[in-house]
């Protein structure tokens, strides 16, 4: 994506809300999403994301292992994990 917006990059792992998300806050972000980690370090490594929105659990994958991840990449994002109440 090329304007000038910063980058999101949502991931859940359930598709409704990966959608919700997109649609509240696409008119503030270039946005990505993906399902599962593996997904999501596809971009990381591809894309320069300002911003992660993670859930804590993805399936059986672990949101923050994704964070600590991201965090060591070179342009490491701004990282958000959502939890339920």
């Amino acid at each position: 994506m090329n304007s000038l917006q910063p980058t999101l990059l949502i991931v859940d792992d359930e598709k409704h809300t990966r959608d919700g998300l997109r649609r509240l806050l696409e008119d503030q972000y270039d946005i990505y999403v993906a399902a599962d980690i593996g997904g999501a370090l596809d971009v990381l490594e591809r894309e320069q994301i300002d911003l992660l929105l993670t859930y804590l659990r993805l399936g059986n994958e672990d949101g923050m292992a994704l964070i600590e991840r991201a965090l060591k990449m070179p342009h490491a994002p701004i990282c958000i994990m959502m939890t339920a109440y």
